[in-house]
């Protein structure tokens, strides 16, 4: 049985907020759904895709009312994630990190008889080549993005040549589609003023689409270009380039996140809507 915590009593409960043993995590579900439909609301408006990263929630639950809300699918960070949300019948699940460990490259091979729509990400040929072999006799493809190296850099191709060179071999495998291309530029995020924000996002833009037109040349074709994050949103909406956005932070928001201004027009489209309730034990 699921042990839910001190407080699993009080679910349900009208008023129960001022009874929580402490500290407790409070979620606003009215927030929260504001926040998810005004994020659904604004890609359908500008003709945009939205794949929701659950590196934020880590829940089947938020994951569920996001495709019911307009979400394509959803983005994770790890195959624990992909795992727990597959579990959850939550299918179209994008793995935005390379997976190059045996033991994770075994437990991807498992997920994939199971996890429909499922998608991964690579950064070297020699990582195609081991996600090729992994799936190497399954009932279907494993589809491949192009992770490219944008932002902090953590993971992602280094050049568009490198870019390129993965797509072939992606494409040439039997075993593998090629999906796309993925761009994430998790270091503008937070950036306060969306000038500064709207010309970092410009550079960052540029070494994305001259990958994509390069691969275009080449008859690699994306059929996808993701990325984006709740920071970036309105910029990558607006460019022209990405076909869905990842944003994440969104559904929650966060202190540092009410220091950016993340629309011209609009600075705080979405609300704080989970909590740390706590309690004074000592006034002296």
């Amino acid at each position: 049985m699921t042990f839910l915590g001190p407080n699993s009593g009080l679910i349900g409960q009208p008023g129960s907020r001022g009874r929580l043993c402490t500290p407790a995590l409070v979620l606003d579900l009215a927030a929260l759904d504001r926040n998810v439909t005004a994020m659904a609301a604004y890609c359908a408006q500008h003709g945009v895709a939205l794949r929701p990263h659950a590196k934020t929630h880590k829940s089947v639950e938020v994951a569920r009312r996001q495709l019911e809300a307009g979400a394509i699918g959803i983005s994770v960070a790890t195959i624990g994630e992909a795992e727990r949300l597959t579990d959850g019948g939550i299918g179209n699940l994008l793995i935005t990190s390379p997976l190059t460990t045996p033991a994770k490259l075994g437990r991807l091979r498992t997920l994939l008889e199971r996890a429909e729509g499922l998608m991964v990400v690579a950064d070297s040929v020699a990582g195609v080549d081991a996600l090729a072999k992994t799936v190497a006799g399954a009932d279907r493809q494993l589809i491949v993005l192009v992770d490219l190296g944008v932002g902090r850099q953590r993971t992602g191709c280094a050049s568009a040549g490198q870019a390129q060179a993965v797509a072939r071999r992606i494409a040439d495998s039997n075993s593998l589609a090629l999906g796309g291309v993925q761009a994430y530029a998790g270091h503008l995020q937070h950036i306060p003023e969306i000038a500064e924000r709207r010309r970092q996002d410009a550079l960052e833009h540029a070494t994305a689409g001259e990958v994509v037109e390069r691969l275009r040349a080449g008859g690699l074709v994306p059929r996808m270009v993701t990325g984006a994050g709740t920071g970036s949103h309105a910029l990558d909406a607006a460019s022209g380039l990405f076909t869905e956005l990842q944003c994440g932070s969104y559904v929650f928001m966060d202190v540092d996140y009410q220091r950016v201004a993340l629309r011209p027009d609009q600075p705080q489209p979405f609300e704080p809507a989970l909590f740390v309730r706590t309690s004074v034990i000592s006034a002296n």
